[in-house]
């Protein structure tokens, strides 16, 4: 983590806003770094390793909306690992991969967008995985779309409102919510992921947003194509859209007896600034494990893992989390 942090920080917001995918073009560091570790590469393999996995650095947020957007992770942490091991292997890549003329910044952000000063100035001092710390996303959608369903979220549990109820849900964000948020009248799960109207009208409905909310089916139903046409937005900083400084979102709804109920989030739940509790953390790994583990398992893992600092092997956590059925014989 700390290689990819540290890479990241020495680029400018042009990353995202030229379409690079920050988690597809910056995975293949960390994973390379790590791998690189675990393996025990020396320190010119593991150079080599980092210029390998610069040249699979790929993901375009084009993708966003489609399957291909989460197999980024995936691509990232396999290209992470390959590199490693093809520079144990003695393949070779340039030693200067991230500062040369065509290297890593400049043919990712260009010419003044990024300064590999940055990258080592501070580096494991701290670590970032300590400060300012991981960020862990409570819902399986877009990182911009989650200030507003905990807004969203916080009205249902409060007021508890019916879906009939509403008239009109008024999304105010950052302009740069739109180059995010694209799929406005989504019909897959995929594309509900990246769609403000569909996870407003979902949270709505559901009053909670976990991996059900988010199939094709849930997207379909005929109630929240209904509801998320009822969604609309409005930016403060409408024609200076703020890529580096984060404005608050403030979700109201407007019910249909003319009252309007508003909640602002003004920092994401998850974020290190707001950290997950426990009880939400085993929440969202039950939610994932279920999927393909039984539950017997799920709950020796949450067990293994609450006492992972005092295990002394990972092997029996690794076997709780191995299921026993291949993954694409578990039925959805």
């Amino acid at each position: 983590m700390e290689t990819e942090a540290k890479i990241g920080k020495a680029m400018s917001a042009a990353l995202s806003r030229r379409g690079w995918h920050p988690t597809a073009v910056l995975g293949p560091f960390g994973a390379a770094a790590a791998a690189s570790k675990l393996l025990g590469l020396s320190a010119p393999q593991t150079q080599m390793a980092l210029g390998i996995a610069a040249s699979k650095a790929s993901g375009l947020r084009q993708n966003f909306g489609t399957m291909t957007k989460p197999l980024h992770a995936g691509e990232a942490a396999r290209s992470g690992v390959e590199a490693a091991q093809w520079a144990q292997q003695g393949f070779t890549a340039d030693p200067a991969i991230l500062e040369s003329r065509f290297g890593f910044f400049m043919t990712l952000v260009g010419e003044g967008e990024f300064d590999p000063e940055v990258a080592q100035q501070d580096f494991g001092d701290p670590y970032d995985i300590v400060s300012p710390g991981i960020g862990v996303k409570p819902y399986p959608a877009c990182r911009q779309v989650h200030r507003s369903i905990d807004a969203m979220l916080e009205l249902v549990r409060t007021h508890r409102f019916e879906p009939e109820e509403v008239d009109d849900i008024i999304c105010e964000t950052s302009e740069e919510t739109l180059n995010y948020l694209v799929h406005h009248r989504p019909h897959t799960g995929s594309e509900g992921r990246f769609s403000m109207e569909y996870c407003m009208a979902a949270s709505i409905l559901h009053g909670q947003m976990g991996l059900a909310q988010f199939s094709d089916a849930a997207v379909q139903d005929a109630r929240a194509q209904a509801l998320l046409q009822r969604a609309r937005y409005l930016h403060p900083d409408a024609g200076q859209p703020q890529w580096d400084t984060a404005l608050p979102d403030v979700i109201t709804v407007v019910l249909r007896n003319g009252q309007r109920l508003q909640q602002r989030a003004d920092v994401a739940k998850g974020d290190p600034a707001l950290p997950l509790s426990w009880d939400e953390l085993v929440d969202k790994f039950d939610d994932c494990a279920a999927t393909v583990l039984p539950e017997a398992q799920i709950e020796a893992a949450v067990q293994q893992i609450a006492q992972l600092e005092s295990q002394p092997s990972l092997q029996p956590l690794m076997t709780h989390l191995t299921s026993p059925t291949p993954a694409s014989a578990v039925p959805a």
